[in-house]
C-alpha cells in the first residue's frame, strides 16, 4: 500500500472516529424451549425454501422442455399468445391467492417467465437483483473514490486528506485530478 493510499484511508477512519454505536443489551424474552423451537422452525423453513426451489426450478425446466414459450403481451395479440395469457394468469392468480399483491405477483412472473423461456434457473426471488456472475459490478475503489473527488462537497475536506485523494488517483491512472 502507498503512502497516499494509507494516509487517505487514516483519513477516513479519523473521520468516523466520534460515531455512535447503539447496542442492546436486554435479553430476549423467550424461554430456553422457545428458543429451541424458533431454531428448529428456521431450520426446517430453510429446508422447504431449498426444496421449494429445486420445485420451483424443475417445474420451469418441464415447461421450457415441453416448448411453452411466455411472449411479450403487449406486442403479440393473436392466438399465439393464448399460452402465455392462460399461464400468466395461473401464476398470478395463484400468488395474490398466497398473499402476495398485483404488483409483486406480477414481478414473480416476469422472473418465472425468464426461466421458462430460457431454461435456466431461477437463483434469485428478488425480480430487482440480478444472479450472481450477471450482477452489475460494484466499481473498483479507485472508480469510487473519482466520485468523490467530483462531488461538490469535496472542496469541504481538509487539504491534507485532498492531497491524499489526488495522489491516489494519479497513481491509479487518472489524468487531470486537481
Amino acid at each position: 500500500m502507498t503512502k497516499a493510499t494509507n494516509n487517505a484511508i487514516v483519513q477516513m477512519v479519523k473521520t468516523t472516529q466520534g460515531a455512535t454505536v447503539k447496542t442492546v443489551t436486554a435479553k430476549p424474552s423467550f424461554s430456553d424451549t422457545e428458543i429451541v423451537q424458533l431454531g428448529s422452525d428456521i431450520g426446517k423453513a430453510y429446508l422447504s425454501f431449498d426444496t421449494a426451489s429445486e420445485s420451483l426450478n424443475k417445474i420451469a425446466l418441464n415447461a421450457h422442455e415441453g416448448g411453452l414459450r411466455c411472449v411479450d403481451l403487449r406486442k403479440v395479440k393473436d392466438e399465439s399468445a393464448k399460452p402465455t395469457k392462460l399461464f400468466k394468469s395461473a401464476v398470478i392468480d395463484t400468488l395474490v391467492a398466497g398473499g402476495k399483491s398485483a404488483r409483486t405477483a406480477g414481478d414473480y412472473y416476469e422472473l418465472i417467465a425468464k426461466a421458462v423461456n430460457s431454461g435456466k434457473p431461477i437463483v434469485t426471488t428478488n425480480p430487482r437483483k440480478k444472479a450472481k456472475g450477471g450482477e452489475k459490478a460494484e466499481g473498483d475503489i479507485a472508480g469510487i473514490i473519482a466520485k468523490l473527488n467530483a462531488h461538490s462537497g469535496f472542496a469541504d475536506l481538509s487539504e491534507d486528506f485532498q492531497e491524499c485523494i489526488r495522489d491516489f488517483l494519479n497513481e491509479q491512472g487518472y489524468e487531470g485530478v486537481h
